[in-house]
Formats: structure tokens, sequence, C-alpha cells
């Protein structure tokens, strides 16, 4: 059984307690208007994150075993972050918001997923990342998925593509969390730009690119 935010282990709650112990004097000590308070924030919540993230990396591992559409991938990634107080914080200050809460995104979860040969076919890679949200959506883990942001179909200006959406668990213990879902492609546009991402198209076709 998933553990709830009363039951994580001790090395949780150290954690937690080094976040306020060693993060917040730091912050104090540099004088960074408001962060003392969003690394204390950060640290009473850091158990359910923790929680919530381990919940969905067990979860969507278990889809990709046992769904037959997701299992027509060649391989996949999970990454999970919970953002620092010095990011948490500037947020927070370009929102005008107060509290780390009021954030949809202090814990974050990324789904990768390879399309290995079938790379060519966009489309078979696009199906691949709306299974994902769409299996996770139908979970009786989830209460509800909201600010669904399609970059898939409606790519951003710079080429970026990826599917973006905020996971409400069941579980009213368990913090909300933002979900990216995309491709391996996706991700190389993502990370080291479009000209990066023709060198390994052209790679998996088995050419050689002549970017410089």
């Amino acid at each position: 059984p998933v553990k709830t935010p009363d039951e994580v282990p001790a090395a949780v709650s150290r954690r937690s307690h080094l976040t306020t112990s060693v993060t917040a004097p730091v912050a104090a000590a540099v004088g960074a208007k408001g962060l003392v308070a969003v690394a204390q924030d950060l640290a009473a919540r850091r158990a359910g994150d923790v929680v919530v993230l381990d919940r969905v990396t067990r979860h969507v591992n278990d889809l990709f075993a046992e769904d037959e559409v997701l299992a027509t991938a060649a391989s996949f990634s999970i990454l999970t972050r919970i953002k620092s107080a010095w990011s948490a914080n500037e947020k927070l200050t370009a929102k005008g918001l107060d509290h780390v809460n009021s954030l949809r995104d202090i814990a974050g979860v990324r789904v990768v997923v390879d399309e290995g040969p079938q790379l060519i076919d966009e489309e078979a890679g696009y199906a691949l990342c709306y299974r994902v949200l769409r299996r996770l959506a139908t979970s009786p883990y989830v209460r509800e998925v909201t600010d669904l942001k399609d970059y898939v179909r409606a790519p951003k200006p710079n080429g970026y593509r990826s599917l973006h959406a905020t996971i409400v668990p069941t579980s009213s213990r368990l913090p909300r969390f933002e979900i990216q879902v995309r491709t391996r492609a996706m991700d190389n546009v993502a990370i080291h730009g479009s000209a990066a991402h023709r060198a390994y198209k052209l790679a998996s076709a088995g050419r050689v690119a002549d970017v410089v």
C-alpha cells in the first residue's frame, strides 16, 4: 500500500528538516525577500510531494507493463522533481501569489516515451503521449485532470511540443502535481533545440546529419 504523509520514512522527515534548518537560514543570510517563508512552506508539504511522486512513478511503470498500446513503445523514462525555494519564490513573485500551495507545479513528473523504429511516424508518438495521459486520467488514484495544455498539436513558436496537465489525486492528503508527457523526439527539441532534433531524426533513419 502507498504510504500516507503520516507514514513517510524517517529519511523524508530528515530532508524536510534540512530544508528548514539549512535552506531557510541561507536564504535569510542573502536577504532574499520572502525566500525564508517559501522554504519553510516547501518543507511543510515535502512529505506529501515525495509520496505523490513515488506513487505516480510506480503507477506509470505499471501502465507501461499492462497496457497493450503503451507496451509498443521501445522504452520510456520517468523524471520527477520538486521545485526549489528559489524557483518557487520567483514564480510566486511573478504571479503575485503568496503561498506555494497556490502553484500547481511544485511537484512535477515528466514521462518521456521512446517511439523507437516508429520515430518517423510522428502520429504514433503522439498517440502514445495521449494514451499515457488518458490512462492516468481514468485511474482510481486521480480525482481530476485540469489545466490541460496541448503543445503536441499546437506547438510553441520555438517548436516545443509536449502535453502538460495538472493532476489532482483522489486523496485530499496528497498535493496536486504537474505532469508533462512527450516523445523522445520532442524531448530532444526541448533540451537541445530543433537543429539537434534534425540530427536525431536523421540518425534514426541511418543517415548522418550535416548540422553545424
